[in-house]
């Protein structure tokens, strides 16, 4: 149980029960090491991972999980309802269960799993940083901007089967692209709102 405005880190390997319980509003942080959470999570807080790639953080819990703010740095499981208000993405997530996210900054990160995502408010995406999207469904209702720091480079990628639906406003705010089919099996994005470009002095648009 970790009170609002405290911290407490988890570091190393651990397995929590089915009779564990995750309370509090504070902030847990997951570094190196791999995680296996059961039992019930009632925390409101935020939820920051450091660890990397080979820091594995795998959530089986018996409650939904609603968080104020997300930080993704590991490889994250998603094995039960997730939610956070806000979210900042790097790493690699498996989402086997429905993921919503209010607020998104997608960086070098790769979405998966059957679980599929929901982004509800406004989403920036990092073409720089080469984010990825892979045999799963993103469905963006607010605005979404794809931008860059490297004016001319830079790409949302999308593979094995993946699709994205556009609901709100996508633009591109540089010179970058949407690689459909980027790897493996076909996949589609679909604009059932407004596309638009709003920067940059050169090409943008969708690739196959």
């Amino acid at each position: 149980d970790v009170a609002n405005g405290a911290t407490i880190q988890f570091q190393g390997n651990h397995s929590f029960s089915n009779s564990s319980q995750i309370n509090g509003a504070g902030t847990y942080v997951l570094s190196g090491g791999n995680r296996i959470f059961n039992g019930a999570w009632n925390h409101t807080g935020n939820l920051t991972t450091v660890g990397g790639f080979t820091a594995i953080d795998t959530f089986n819990t018996t409650t939904p999980i609603n968080v104020n703010a997300f930080q993704g740095g590991n490889t994250f499981v998603i094995n039960t309802p997730f939610a956070a208000d806000s979210a900042s993405l790097v790493g690699s997530i498996t989402a086997n269960a429905p993921v919503t996210f209010g607020s998104v900054i997608w960086g070098n990160a790769n979405l998966a799993g059957a679980g599929g995502y929901t982004v509800t408010g406004p989403m920036t995406i990092q073409g720089q940083n080469a984010p990825t999207l892979t045999g799963t469904t993103l469905t963006a209702l607010g605005n979404t901007t794809m931008t860059t720091s490297v004016q001319g480079a830079g790409s949302l990628r999308l593979n094995d089967g993946a699709t994205f639906i556009n609901q709100g406003t996508f633009d591109f705010n540089s010179d970058v692209f949407v690689v459909q089919n980027a790897n493996g099996a076909a996949s589609t994005f679909i604009n059932q709102g407004v596309v638009s470009k709003s920067g940059g002095t050169g090409m943008a648009g969708f690739e196959s």
